[in-house]
């Protein structure tokens, strides 16, 4: 092939030229999480697995030429990370596989490429083995394909036959699926078919739920016990800046949560009953908007007033503490008891006794006014 499919394009020209001209899917298509109810950035610690094709683990492991540096690139562009597992021998004709880790927007448009280049670069047939010898061109992408997404077989995270076929023909009206068996224990293998298109679509589909069923799980147990364990073991150092934004994400959700104005209420025509109902006359409607408004302005009166009283008592009371502060700091100084004691002899005479009439007067004062205030005071 004089230009090979697989040639380096970034961006949205790379996706046009996997898809091969399939351009009205890409513009339908939303990587986004709002509609389905999570967040671009959620971390589930459940990966996307897809299967290989036969030597293709090879050619997308380090020095496998331009389809490991392509898968780079879309590592690159989309922010997920991806790793190779299983025997990169090019007569390995099942066990090996691709994961797709990240966040869930990143996942998504991982998910997109790689489905895509994939199904090109060596497709699963859907019936015998491929020929032998050099790679066969990629078929056009009208033409039957397959690509198979390793799921679980058990627990929160599986699917049922009827689940899957419901996903992918709501996602995709010309592409099948079903359960083949599976070369990785505790992994059953769903295979799309289809246009590449329509495969493609439906393995987002796939992806998609599950997410939401991460979502859901999470919802009832919490985040997963070793969250931060699988990014530090995918995303190394970034592991940290992931987390950050997990923790940010869960603080706006439990504030947005306990706020009761930020609740998305319905607009009027869509409550139930307004259509049917009786409207109210002109008059009558407003009249309501006047006794309406007038309310709200005794209501802004009364409490305008409320805390122009509390900022009276506020001040009287920092007076009040003010005043006792200064008659402890200038009240009546009493004599030393002691004072002329050694070496000077005390007479009994009426100074003296004024004197002493003048400590017990001091004291009583002290003491009365001391009861006034509490101890903290």
């Amino acid at each position: 092939v004089s230009e090979p499919p697989w040639q380096l394009l970034r961006d949205e020209q790379r996706q046009r030229r996997l898809l091969q001209g399939s351009d009205e899917f890409l513009d339908d298509q939303e990587l986004d999480g709002e509609e389905d109810g999570v967040e671009d950035d959620f971390v589930s610690t459940e990966n996307f697995v897809l299967a290989l094709p036969r030597g293709a683990a090879g050619k997308l492991g380090k020095g496998g030429g331009a389809h490991a540096e392509l898968l780079a690139q879309i590592r690159e562009d989309t922010g997920a990370a991806t790793r190779v597992s299983g025997s990169t021998d090019s007569d390995s004709a099942s066990g090996s596989s691709l994961e797709i880790a990240g966040c869930y927007g990143a996942k998504l448009r991982a998910l997109l490429e790689v489905s895509a280049l994939l199904l090109q670069m060596a497709p699963l047939p859907l019936t015998g083995a491929p020929p032998e010898g050099s790679d066969p061109e990629p078929p056009a992408a009208s033409d039957q394909e397959a690509l198979e997404i390793w799921l679980r077989s058990s627990g929160p995270f599986s699917f049922t036959a009827e689940e899957a076929s419901k996903l992918v023909s709501i996602a995709s009206a010309s592409a099948s699926a079903e359960f083949v068996p599976s070369g990785a224990p505790g992994r059953s293998a769903l295979r799309l078919a289809g246009p590449r298109a329509s495969v493609c679509a439906a393995a987002l589909a796939i992806g998609r739920q599950i997410e939401r069923k991460a979502v859901a799980h999470e919802r009832s147990h919490g985040p997963p016990v070793l969250l931060v364990e699988y990014l530090t073991r995918w995303f190394g150092l970034d592991a940290s800046r992931l987390l950050k934004r997990q923790r940010l994400r869960r603080g706006q959700k439990r504030r947005s949560d306990d706020r009761p104005e930020q609740v998305n209420w319905p607009a009027e025509d869509e409550w139930p009953g307004v259509e049917e109902g009786p409207s109210l006359p002109e008059a009558e409607y407003r009249d309501v908007e006047i006794a309406t408004a007038a309310g709200e302005e005794r209501e802004a009166d009364m409490e305008e007033e409320e805390d122009e009283e509390y900022d009276n008592d506020v001040e009287a009371q920092d007076a009040d503490a003010e005043r006792a502060t200064k008659r402890l700091r200038t009240g009546p100084s009493l004599p030393n008891p002691f004072q002329g004691a050694v070496g000077a002899d005390i007479k009994e005479d009426d100074g003296a006794q004024d004197g002493k009439a003048e400590t017990l007067v001091a004291g009583e004062a002290m003491a009365s006014l001391l009861g006034e205030y509490s101890d903290d005071e």
